[in-house]
């Protein structure tokens, strides 16, 4: 969406555990730190985990159901090793016109409070941090990430 919204412009865009301007750099590392082996494994297979408990880690809270992460679990397929290499990648968000709307998880530490605060930043707004893991839209505070975005776009419509 950022690098969509470099050059087009939208009504408006909500970012939900985004990846920031600044590229997956951070990711990268927490993910080789808190799962070496794991993130190894990723990287010579395009697996994104290996087992449910690092799903549950990786894009989940605590709280999450078991059954809902065994669910995603099975569901996942190879990532796209040129998505992987394109979020290393810096992007441009003073190209952006679109107003953005940035949202990020409390249980994420992939996209780190640091990573959602320099998204905010770059894009001239405050973060709004949500309960839940990556996943948000899979994981316990779902409603509330969808009552969030849709209570953004209203606002935003009212504003016009």
């Amino acid at each position: 969406i950022q690098k969509y919204l470099e050059k087009a412009q939208a009504e408006l865009a909500v970012l939900v555990a985004s990846t920031p301007p600044n590229g997956a750099g951070g990711t990268v590392k927490r993910m080789a730190r808190h799962h070496p082996v794991a993130f190894l494994k990723t990287m010579i297979t395009s697996n994104p985990t290996d087992s449910p408990a690092t799903t549950r880690d990786y894009f989940f809270s605590p709280e999450t159901a078991d059954d809902i992460v065994n669910d995603c679990h099975r569901r996942l397929q190879t990532e796209s090793t040129q998505v992987l290499k394109d979020m290393m990648k810096g992007l441009h968000p003073e190209r952006v016109r679109t107003p953005v709307v940035v949202l990020g998880a409390e249980n994420d530490w992939l996209v780190a409070a640091t990573d959602l605060a320099n998204t905010a930043q770059a894009f001239s707004t405050s973060p709004i941090t949500l309960p839940g893991g990556h996943d948000m839209m899979l994981d316990i505070a779902w409603e509330q990430v969808a009552k969030t975005i849709e209570e953004s776009i209203a606002k935003h419509l009212a504003n016009r």
